[in-house]
């Protein structure tokens, strides 16, 4: 019934379609947003003012060393204060110097402390540290790469030794690994970070992703790449030893950060829309209006959305309690008038400086600052379909429904033609019932018939709080956002109906990336829709059809230990469908990023027949269909290369060869090929590119009850479990309530 009315309907728009595999692909489109005459927007659930984008820079001509020469490790004033006998997530500064004959310098060096998980009894690798070979701190003809490391929670009396696995990259050679060298835990320092403006004089600004040092006061203009660690460092002098203390990265001003850094484009009429994350211990960024903007130079207007809380939910717009907003949307609205320039970049993982993406992923994120390794894909979008993301830009920007009506009746959306030869893209919705607008406004209104969507003044005849017919200037425009807002509000799967009837056309090969997949229901307005069941039913249908599934061995950091078991749960009961079905049919891998290391994914990708893509954040288990608010774009080609989609099936196969580490030419375009290519590297352990291993189960006895595995993975098309009030209670540790 919506898709009938111009009102209601998901448009699908020819559209100039950028396909962005990798973060720091997603990053440099938002870069290009600005322009300084045409207002950009973003939204997304955490941001940095040194977010942006790096690009893999490395000299090529190194002589890796056989055997490093022992590393030094000192401890890092902000790094973490004793308590008692023991320290946790202890910070230090690891040397490693090389002869300067090596020609490494620029060369880039990862750290990863190693440490055994107690509950599944794996040893796995800490985030760790990174930093190019250069000249900081260096004496004679040698060179020298600074990282900083933390640690695992250890003692303090020198008994034991740190293990440490150092890869070396120079970009010409493969990455070599150094396995399990060693390092004495330092004394801990104490103190904390000191901001930049008052770091010491005399003391020298060392940037440990540069390999190069500065005068505090002579840090050259647009300098320092995104996310990079930066730490004051007082040289030995007498008596005196040589000191680090840890340099705070949110004080770093803009004008230091290079020309990749996205707020440094961004303009007074610029906004940036941050959502409080859902919960606790996920990471916020460091820009909110309650931090000092001005200290930093950031010129963007930042707004703050916050959550309803457990027993607080009336506030418009506001995410309900453990519901993630997991859209990162950029867009430069510059109007419908001839020659409009009118971009859009939607991407997956929030706007962390920390988080890159920089193949090949085994060698831990080249170039980039160590954290987490995570993929996250992204579209940038140019006219056709702009129109629907500014239309989602709006609804979210103005969460009380007389502000929508008001602007939407006042400021057009940008429009923009694109000729042929070009894409066809549809921007999908996903949020569960009862999150946009005001709480309870719209669940009473009369939608049987459909009459209240006829016009404009029918719905302000419902809804008295809207603004007069008289007061609006376009009607249609007022119409379009407020019937959107309405369905809305009532929840949308838009993504789940899309796949679902994607995969129903499968005939050849599906490619799946996503960090979750279930086989659960979704109610849907009655509709009991269950993408798995689809997917069964069309591999026996269609005896030649393949599937290639990417699943990481985790979720994002910062994720509760309860969801990411209920995840585990829900996969291998999804799984056993699968493998019950068409198990030689079906490859199912794992990334690895280094050693003892694996990847996280941010975004989900489905490819189907190489002729359809779906991208975004919208994952395929019941809460990312149907109670996370996500965004997802579908896409198809009007060219095509040998019967397949030509951008589609290029982004296909860089995605499978960034998750392998091959080049794309190495990766089979077949669909029989390709999928027989991956289930005989997983047979075969994963040749050092795979993360070995299955998901983890919780322990017997912590195992996810019906409750848990029915609540942290909810159905948002529903409302009122009987038992939501207590649960939420319970997990009140775990999430954000403000």
């Amino acid at each position: 019934m919506c898709q009938n009315r111009v009102s209601t309907r998901i448009n699908v728009s020819r559209t100039q379609v950028a396909l962005l595999p990798t973060i720091d692909a997603v990053a440099a489109s938002f870069n290009a947003l600005p322009n300084a005459a045409n207002p950009v927007s973003i939204l997304t659930t955490a941001y940095d003012h040194d977010w942006g984008s790096i690009a893999l820079n490395l000299p090529g001509n190194g002589q890796l060393p056989n055997v490093l020469p022992p590393l030094a490790a000192f401890a890092l004033e902000g790094g973490g204060e004793a308590d008692g006998q023991t320290i946790g997530n202890q910070q230090i500064v690891i040397r490693l110097t090389l002869p300067a004959t090596s020609n490494l310098a620029g060369a880039w060096v990862r750290m990863y402390p190693q440490k055994i998980d107690l509950v599944t009894g794996r040893r796995e690798a800490m985030a760790g540290g990174a930093g190019l070979f250069g000249n900081a701190a260096a004496s004679g003809a040698n060179t020298v790469a600074h990282v900083v490391v933390t640690l695992p929670e250890g003692r303090l009396d020198g008994s034991s030794q740190m293990g440490v696995d150092v890869v070396i990259f120079d970009g010409g050679n493969p990455p070599r690994v150094y396995a399990d060298q060693r390092v004495t835990r330092p004394q801990p320092a104490g103190g904390s970070a000191v901001a930049f403006a008052n770091v010491a004089a005399g003391d020298l600004v060392l940037v440990c992703e540069l390999g190069n040092e500065f005068a505090n006061a002579g840090i050259p203009n647009a300098s320092i790449p995104s996310g990079s660690t930066l730490v004051a460092r007082r040289p030995a002098s007498g008596t005196a030893i040589e000191r680090f203390r840890l340099i705070d990265r949110s004080t770093i001003p803009l004008v230091w950060c290079d020309g990749n850094t996205v707020a440094k484009g961004l303009r007074g009429n610029d906004v940036i829309a941050v959502t409080t994350p859902a919960f606790a211990d996920e990471m916020r960024g460091d820009i909110n209006p309650n931090n000092n903007a001005t200290a930093v130079g950031l010129n963007a207007t930042v707004t703050l959305q916050g959550r309803n809380g457990i027993t607080n939910l009336g506030t418009a717009g506001a995410p309900l309690p453990s519901l993630e907003r997991l859209e990162l949307v950029g867009l430069r609205n510059a109007g419908s008038g001839a020659g409009a320039q009118n971009i859009a970049v939607i991407g997956s993982a929030p706007a962390l400086a920390t988080w890159h993406e920089i193949p090949p992923i085994q060698a831990g994120n080249p170039n980039a600052p160590a954290a987490r390794e995570v993929h996250g894909a992204g579209v940038q979008l140019t006219g056709g379909a702009i129109n629907d993301v500014a239309d989602f830009m709006r609804d979210r920007l103005f969460p009380a429904s007389d502000d929508l009506a008001n602007d939407s009746g006042t400021n057009p959306l940008p429009a923009q033609a694109i000729a042929a030869p070009a894409q066809w893209a549809a921007v999908l919705k996903t949020v569960a019932q009862g999150v946009e607008g005001e709480p309870g406004l719209y669940e009473g209104l009369d939608l049987a018939d459909g009459a209240i969507f006829n016009g404009y003044d029918t719905i302000a005849a419902a809804i008295p709080t809207l603004p007069a017919v008289t007061a609006i200037q376009n009607l249609n425009a007022a119409l379009r956002a407020m019937s959107r807002r309405i369905v809305n509000a009532l929840g949308r799967q838009e993504a789940l109906f899309a796949l679902t009837a994607a995969i129903a056309r499968a005939e050849r090969l599906i490619y799946i990336e996503t960090p979750a997949i279930d086989a659960e229901v979704i109610d849907a307005n009655g509709a009991d829709v269950t993408w798995l069941t689809t997917l069964t039913a069309q591999l026996t249908a269609k005896p030649a059809l393949r599937v290639a599934l990417c699943v990481p061995r985790e979720l994002l950091p910062g994720t509760p230990a309860p969801l990411k078991w209920v995840r585990s749960e829900v996969w291998h009961q999804a799984l056993d469908q699968l493998l019950a079905k068409a198990g030689d049919r079906i490859a199912i891998f794992s990334p690895g990023a280094g050693p003892f290391s694996f990847a996280r994914l941010a975004s989900t990708v489905v490819v189907i027949d190489d002729v359809w893509a779906m991208v975004g954040n919208t994952h395929l288990w019941r809460r990312g269909l149907s109670f996370d608010s996500s965004l997802a774009v579908t896409v198809f080609d009007e060219t095509n290369t040998f019967s397949r989609a030509t951008t589609i099936a290029a982004f296909r196969t860089q995605l499978a060869a960034d998750r392998l580490g091959f080049t794309a030419v190495q990766v089979p375009l077949g669909s029989h090929e390709f999928v027989e290519s991956l289930r005989r590297l997983t047979a075969g352990g994963g040749a050092g590119r795979l993360a070995v291993g299955a998901l983890a189960r919780a322990p017997v006895g912590e195992r996810p009850t019906e409750s848990d595995l029915r609540l942290w993975n909810r159905d948002g098309s529903l409302s009122g479990d009987a038992d939501l009030g207590a649960w939420l209670a319970a997990i009140s540790q775990y999430v954000t309530t403000t």
